[in-house]
């Protein structure tokens, strides 16, 4: 009987208990205590709708906290936050959270708040208040958030959804970081969507990234690397998929390819510096329709080589194997080639092919980004007469035959001009079919 009594008064004390730590009394109570901590720790005005303990397990669990500027416009919304807490501490007047769990974020902010919010908590981390209460995170936990951020200096605006994450903080602090959807936008740039992970400690003022992952559209970006105050390095690996570009700049013509970049990426002084090496294949009108080139340039395209140094002064060089395809209106069945990049102009040299059904050495050249001036030459031998001569809008009336010779041409436009030698291969039965061989020079303008 005694038992009885004592378990069903434990019970009694128990719900007693649970109806007290879940009522608005403690609510009250806590608000008073935490919310102006929060709000020192944060240099902003905080408040929640209601606070509840909960035994076991022994968290508390805020609703519908928010976060104010000093204008009073809503920064931060959390449906729902929980800290799970320690008790060894409390006695000595020291609230240790394990974990701060955030369900449901929705942020929307600046980054010059970002920046100060940041700057607070360094300060106040550790530190004393004024009741002589001190307050340790050792964790923060964010579960499906939603960012709305925005840089007025540089013209950046952000979206992320779907963002889990969850912060390690102590002298070695551990980020971990994943969202679903990334949308960056800024002025003069395309728009930018794709899914980020990321993983990094921080440590002595070191940023160590063990993994950085963006993707976008079957298109994969993956870094490592270290950032410092005074120097930068990220090794970094692309997959890049044409189709990607294509959908980011908006591109219409057809074609398809992959490109592999792997190296290093430098930042020091202000300054980014590359030391990357590229491989893959893609439709060359792709890259013709990017740079808004409107002569005609097409064909599919297999490169290898490397890029290096700052961004503004990038130098590059490489072998280009170029199949099915047309260089300023002049076929090219196969042709391999140099290529170099360096003050803004793409030299094409060494260049050995076939085109229409003959042999070819090509050297060409045009100026980036804006292409408004090429260069171009052609040796060729034992090419087909007909083609060459429609190249250069001429039509004798003369047998088919094969043609020995050069032809340039320099400017904006395709204007060839040029010598060649002909001998027929085929007889007639007129007077110009009779013709066996002929030379002379070409000049077509306009």
């Amino acid at each position: 009987m005694k038992k009885a009594v004592l378990l069903i008064l434990l019970i009694v004390m128990a719900g007693f208990s649970i109806v007290i730590l879940r009522g608005p009394y403690i609510s009250n109570i806590l608000k008073k205590a935490l919310l102006p901590e929060i709000g020192v720790a944060s240099g902003y005005r905080v408040v929640a709708q209601r606070i509840s303990v909960n035994l076991f397990p022994l968290f508390v669990d805020a609703r519908e906290i928010e976060v104010f500027d000093t204008g009073g416009k809503t920064l931060i919304v959390v449906p729902r936050t929980k800290a799970y807490i320690d008790l060894i501490g409390l006695l000595q007047k020291h609230i240790i959270v394990r974990r701060l769990v955030m369900k449901e974020p929705v942020i929307e902010t600046e980054r010059r708040q970002i920046d100060e919010i940041l700057k607070n908590i360094r300060a106040y981390s550790g530190k004393e208040s004024s009741p002589g209460v001190r307050v340790d995170i050792g964790a923060l936990e964010i579960q499906k958030g939603t960012v709305h951020f925005v840089d007025p200096e540089t013209y950046v605006m952000a979206e992320i959804r779907g963002l889990e994450g969850e912060i390690t903080l102590g002298k070695v602090k551990r980020v971990k970081a994943r969202a679903r959807e990334v949308e960056i936008r800024k002025e003069g740039w395309p728009d930018m969507a794709g899914n980020v992970s990321l993983d990094f400690d921080i440590r002595n003022d070191v940023i160590d990234i063990t993994k950085f992952v963006i993707g976008s559209a079957e298109s994969v970006v993956e870094n490592t690397g270290e950032i410092r105050r005074d120097k930068s390095v990220l090794d970094t690996n692309v997959e890049l998929l044409v189709s990607t570009v294509k959908k980011m700049f908006g591109l219409k013509r057809s074609g398809a390819g992959k490109i592999l970049v792997k190296g290093d990426l430098h930042y020091t002084r202000g300054e980014l510096i590359t030391d990357l090496s590229l491989s893959g294949n893609f439709h060359i009108e792709t890259l013709m329709e990017l740079l808004r080139v409107k002569e005609k340039v097409e064909g599919i395209v297999d490169v290898e080589g490397n890029l290096k140094g700052p961004l503004n002064a990038l130098e590059g060089k490489g072998r280009v194997f170029l199949r099915d395809g047309n260089l300023f209106n002049v076929k090219v069945d196969s042709m391999r080639c140099d290529v170099s990049y360096a003050d803004g102009r793409m030299d094409f040299s060494d260049g050995a092919g076939r085109i229409y059904d003959g042999y070819a050495a090509v050297t060409a050249s045009i100026r980036l980004p804006v292409v408004n001036f090429f260069d171009l030459k052609v040796d060729f031998s034992g090419v087909d007469s007909l083609p060459l001569f429609g190249l250069i809008g001429w039509d004798p009336g003369i047998q088919k035959g094969k043609v020995n010779g050069f032809l340039t041409s320099s400017g904006a436009r395709f204007n060839p001009k040029g010598r060649f030698e002909y001998a027929s291969t085929e007889k007639g039965e007129d007077v110009l079919g009779r013709v066996k061989s002929l030379s002379g020079e070409f000049n077509k303008e306009g």
